[in-house]
């Protein structure tokens, strides 16, 4: 069955989220993603990584802009007017068939295994970010997220 019951890439999961426009619209994509080097599925050539892209097709004013995402803040200074935002963070690929360079991207935290039965699970990674009082994300308002798609002079 393997490799032919495998595509060229595969989500252990994905979010994505977006608008369309006639400015072609934005979009974010927060993901744990599998594929193979070189295309097609071949025996030895797995590869995981974590995925970050975010594209805003056209900037409407010129400014700086902040991009808030479960994992992480992003800053791109110095947009222009009509410009085309296009970032993509891919942290796994060229690591070969080991996953564990997977657990460097921004995408986690992950479980680990504990080294002993008498201790629980712990995070890969430490969480860094504040937790709202209510224990369910950042200490953001809905405004605030919104927000971040807007260039600094317009806040």
């Amino acid at each position: 069955m393997y490799p032919g019951n495998f595509s060229d890439e595969h989500f252990y999961w994905v979010a994505n989220a977006g608008t369309t426009a006639t400015q072609g619209g934005t979009g974010l994509v927060l993901a744990l993603e599998g594929a193979f080097e070189v295309g097609p599925a071949i025996a030895g050539e797995q590869i995981v990584f974590g995925r970050v892209r975010i594209r805003i097709a056209s900037v409407p004013v010129s400014g700086d802009y902040k991009v808030y995402t479960p994992f992480g803040d992003f800053d791109f200074p110095g947009l222009t007017q009509g410009e085309r935002l296009f970032f993509t963070s891919d942290i796994g690929i060229g690591c070969g068939a080991s996953f564990d360079c997977a657990l460097n991207s921004v995408i986690g935290p992950f479980l680990l295994p504990s080294a002993t039965s008498s201790r629980p699970t712990s995070w890969a990674t430490p969480r860094t970010r504040p937790i709202s009082p209510s224990g369910t994300g950042p200490r953001r308002s809905t405004a605030e997220r919104w927000r971040s798609w807007l260039p600094r002079a317009t806040r």
